[in-house]
C-alpha cells in the first residue's frame, strides 16, 4: 500500500479544515435560528450586571389560601405542596392568617441563574434580628427561588401576623444561589402591630 504524498496530506488537511469551518458555521447558524425562535433560551450577554430590591407594600390579615392563589396563579397546586408539604391540605391550613410582603426586584445579567429572595424580622430599636425565626409554618413562604429571573418582577412573600410585634422592620435580601453572594438588600418602613407606622407628615395630614 502506497503512503500518501506530502501534497495529498496538505490537501487532506486543507479539506478537513474547510469542513470543520463549515460545520462550526452551520452549528452557529442553527443556534442563532433557535434563539430567534425561542428568545428565552438565548444566553444573557451580561452587558449590564446589577440588582435592586424594594419592599413597597405590606398587607396584614391575609389567609394562606388567598396568598397561594394570588402569588402563584399558574401553579397553585405545586406551590401548595412546596409550602404546606401536601397538595391536598386541610381547610384549616388554608385559613391560617399571615402578612403578605410585596417585593419589587430588578435583576440584570443573571438570566438562567437561580436567585433567592429571603425576608427576616428585625427589632427597630436595637437593629438586631428578632430572637425567634419565623415558625416552621412560614419557613417556605417567607422566601422564594426566582428561576431565570425577569429584569423586573414583583414577588409576594408570606410571613406570620406581626400584630403583636413592634416596633420592627423587615429586611429582604436578594442572593445569587450559585455563588451565595448578596446582590441587593433593603429594609421595610418601621412596622407597629403589623402595619407601617405613618410618618409625621402623614399623621399631620
Amino acid at each position: 500500500m502506497s503512503e500518501p504524498t506530502p501534497g495529498g496530506l496538505r490537501r487532506f488537511a486543507s479539506e478537513s479544515k474547510t469542513l470543520l469551518t463549515a460545520l462550526i458555521a452551520l452549528v452557529a447558524a442553527g443556534a442563532g435560528l433557535l434563539f430567534d425562535l425561542v428568545p428565552a433560551l438565548k444566553p444573557d450577554p451580561r452587558e449590564r450586571i446589577g440588582a435592586a430590591v424594594e419592599i413597597f407594600a405590606i398587607e396584614p390579615g391575609v389567609e394562606t389560601g388567598t396568598w397561594l392563589r394570588d402569588a402563584f396563579p399558574n401553579d397553585v397546586k405545586a406551590a401548595t405542596k412546596r409550602v404546606l408539604f401536601t397538595s391536598t391540605p386541610e381547610p384549616s391550613e388554608l385559613t391560617v392568617e399571615g402578612t403578605v410582603v410585596y417585593v419589587r426586584t430588578e435583576v440584570d445579567g443573571y438570566k438562567h441563574r437561580e436567585i433567592a429572595l429571603k425576608v427576616r424580622l428585625y427589632n427597630a430599636r436595637t437593629q438586631q434580628r428578632a430572637p425567634n425565626e419565623f415558625a416552621s409554618t412560614y419557613q417556605q413562604s417567607s422566601g422564594v427561588e426566582i428561576d431565570s429571573p425577569n429584569r423586573r418582577s414583583v414577588q409576594q412573600l408570606f410571613v406570620p401576623p406581626l400584630r403583636d410585634e413592634g416596633p420592627v422592620f423587615l429586611r429582604v435580601t436578594l442572593v445569587d444561589s450559585e455563588s451565595g453572594s448578596i446582590l441587593a438588600i433593603a429594609d421595610s418602613p418601621e412596622l407597629e402591630r403589623g402595619r407601617i407606622r405613618p410618618t409625621a407628615a402623614a399623621a399631620a395630614g
